[in-house]
């Protein structure tokens, strides 16, 4: 996955490298001195997980999450906080990392488990039925929604229908009113 992407190939395949070269010569080394084989061999590792961790910021797996809670945030701008980000059948835990606050979930549980929540006014304002979703989408209120690409038909066909704002990956932003 990491050394399929091309921005972290620059990084990774070199790294890669010096780890098989590093790991001949420890075999090559591991009769007659074991510490020069085991000093080449961690160099080799070492040397390797240093390029996973310099090329991981430059993966589309290390940038999607960003690139969309980026997209969200430009599109509730002009409502000035009134319009509600809220993940319609989907939720990624690195949105709402990035956007430094929780937002509801609306017909989805998947991982997660509101049961856990003891306050009953948190769980539902985390945890929207779909109705709720769609009497917010149809109301007339700007919401801002994080979809799967396989639910995005049924977005594009809603009254209003869904304009998509950014999409990166298997998930999109979309929102219910003109640009």
């Amino acid at each position: 996955m990491l050394l399929a992407s091309r921005e972290g190939q620059h990084i990774t395949t070199p790294a890669l490298a010096i780890l098989v070269l590093g790991s001949w010569f420890a075999v090559l080394f591991a009769g007659n001195a074991p510490k020069l084989a085991l000093t080449s061999l961690g160099f080799a590792w070492g040397a390797f997980l240093l390029a996973v961790v310099l090329g991981w910021p430059l993966t589309p797996q290390a940038r999607f999450t960003a690139e969309l809670a980026d997209a969200a945030r430009r599109a509730a701008a002009p409502w000035q906080g009134k319009a509600t980000l809220v993940g319609y059948k989907d939720y990624l835990n690195g949105l709402s990392w990035e956007l430094k606050t929780p937002f509801p979930v609306a017909a989805y549980r998947g991982e997660l488990e509101p049961e856990f929540e003891t306050r009953a006014e948190v769980r539902e304002s985390l945890f929207w039925s779909s109705e709720r979703f769609w009497a917010a989408w149809k109301g007339g209120r700007p919401v801002v929604a994080l979809v799967r690409m396989k639910d995005l038909v049924e977005m594009m066909t809603a009254a209003p229908p869904a304009r998509v704002v950014r999409w990166s990956g298997r998930h999109a932003i979309v929102v219910n009113f003109p640009p």
